[in-house]
């Protein structure tokens, strides 16, 4: 853990005739101190806060310092809380009861934990930053302790007639105190790093095209495929890590039943059937998960190939062929970012039966569960650039399952042998011949007829070569002729 220390230095009057007991001490980090001034002595660099480009709402706790009360030596905290959406926003007019009111930023409530007691504080707003979206609040005061351990669970603004935005909270700090050396605070993260550019991407991936996988097929009306999440992003310019080391991510999983009509079995293509369609969501769970930089190996069962995929990757896992021999199709661009983190997997199971939407009409639908992800935050991340480890809390909006990438990864389509080829060839000939007459029919008869079409021509090529032939005879023969009857007769 990189520490963010800082010692508050003090100014002291001393002569040489008075004990060290006597110093007077006053501390740099006060109530009118500016969020600039503040940041220099943190060595927090307010450049790197700024307006992304979505328009997203979200209180995050960047930083804390302290200050010593004289002469009680009671500790008083501030906090810097950031606004990925300009602060002004806050500031509106509305209409109460007919009359015009200007609702206003009032102060943030914090609900903190020390010394693992909770509690809340109506934090006073100090100063504002609009260009780098960045508030001083005034936060709790505790007695003197020589080591504190300080969580911010959540924040609240509070403005005139308008109900305040609550974000959850994972702001960490330790501080250390003494009466002579000054403070110290070593936070759980030592940076924020506001992400623009992102996405998340859902890959199905389909079990391999071999012998064992098609008899199981063959006998069995259910089907396995592998759901594999991706969180892919773009590091801001100025960063170009090495390697990338911890992230945390939260979201839910959400467990889903569908049925999936297909077609009529009683030959009735001008219905519709999608309509029958249902999808029921069965269970919403939350989870946290962590992640550390290591390998996982998936594969759809034991029949298909493992598909070894590391949990971080900086650069494109398609062109890199993390897919093995599966073609991927579908939004693969989404892979083009800087980094990728492998979220989760879950199974797509698919079983084939059959209803009867309306009486005497069978029709096949494809009975289907599997889970998913949704409401998918970026919370931390740990990465290493020119041998320096940064831990990072992660500006950007949560991705809602309806805004995932989507695509595939299944085996290549096998050539085919020579007498499908064939096949396929009399099936063309067949649905020519029906189209000039203007007719419409499945393959089976498209094939029947253009076999019998081929069979029928290659019967007439030796008749063809003879009529050629006196064709070509006749066609030589005729100008003597021509000659023959005019002088003869």
């Amino acid at each position: 853990m990189k520490k963010i220390g800082f010692m508050i230095c003090f100014l002291f009057l001393c002569c040489l005739t008075v004990s060290a007991e006597e110093i007077e001490y006053q501390n740099i980090i006060t109530d009118e101190t500016t969020i600039e001034e503040d940041f220099q002595v943190l060595g927090m660099n307010i450049e790197e806060y700024y307006q992304p480009k979505y328009n997203y709402s979200k209180w995050y706790v960047v930083g804390m310092s302290e200050g010593y009360d004289i002469p009680t030596y009671d500790i008083q905290t501030y906090f810097y809380i950031y606004n990925p959406i300009k602060l002004e926003s806050f500031s509106q007019e509305l209409e109460i009861d007919g009359e015009w009111c200007s609702s206003e930023l009032e102060s943030i409530t914090l609900e903190y934990k020390l010394s693992n007691t909770t509690n809340f504080v109506n934090s006073k707003i100090l100063d504002t930053n609009y260009e780098h979206h960045l508030l001083k609040v005034k936060g709790f005061k505790y007695p003197f302790c020589e080591m504190a351990k300080i969580e911010v669970l959540s924040i609240q603004d509070i403005c005139t007639y308008m109900p305040g935005i609550v974000s959850e909270s994972t702001f960490k700090a330790t501080t250390n105190h003494s009466k002579l050396n000054g403070l110290s605070v070593e936070l759980s993260f030592n940076s924020t790093l506001i992400i623009d550019d992102y996405k998340v991407v859902e890959i199905e991936v389909k079990k391999d095209n071999n012998l064992i996988n098609n008899w199981n097929s063959f006998w069995s009306v259910e089907n396995t495929s592998m759901l594999v999440y991706f969180y892919n992003f773009n590091f801001p310019n100025r960063i170009k890590p090495d390697s990338i080391e911890y992230a945390k991510f939260k979201y839910d999983y959400l467990t889903y039943k569908e049925k999936v009509y297909l077609s009529s079995l009683d030959w009735k293509p001008d219905l519709d059937y999608a309509k029958y369609n249902e999808k029921k969501l069965l269970e919403r769970e939350s989870v946290l998960q962590e992640y550390n930089n290591e390998s996982k190996t998936l594969r759809v069962n034991k029949h298909s190939q493992e598909l070894t995929f590391p949990t971080f990757y900086l650069g494109n896992r398609i062109k890199d062929k993390q897919f093995g021999t599966l073609e991927v199709s579908g939004d693969i661009e989404y892979f083009n970012y800087d980094c990728s983190v492998l979220l989760d997997s879950t199974y797509r199971y698919s079983e084939r039966k059959y209803d009867y939407p309306k009486p005497m009409h069978r029709v096949a639908f494809d009975d289907i569960n599997y889970t998913s992800l949704d409401d998918v935050e970026f919370l931390e991340l740990h990465y290493k650039q020119d041998g320096i480890l940064y831990k990072c809390q992660v500006v950007v909006p949560p991705v809602d399952e309806d805004d995932f990438g989507h695509g595939t990864a299944q085996p290549p389509k096998p050539k085919d042998p020579w007498y499908v080829k064939l096949w396929k060839f009399f099936v063309g000939v067949g649905e020519f011949l029906f189209k000039m007459i203007g007719k419409v029919s499945n393959d089976i008869v498209y094939g029947l007829v253009g076999i019998a079409a081929c069979i029928i021509g290659i019967a007439c090529i030796p008749l063809s070569i003879s009529w050629i032939i006196k064709g070509i005879i006749k066609l030589f023969c005729l100008p003597g002729e021509i000659v023959a009857k005019i002088f003869g007769g």
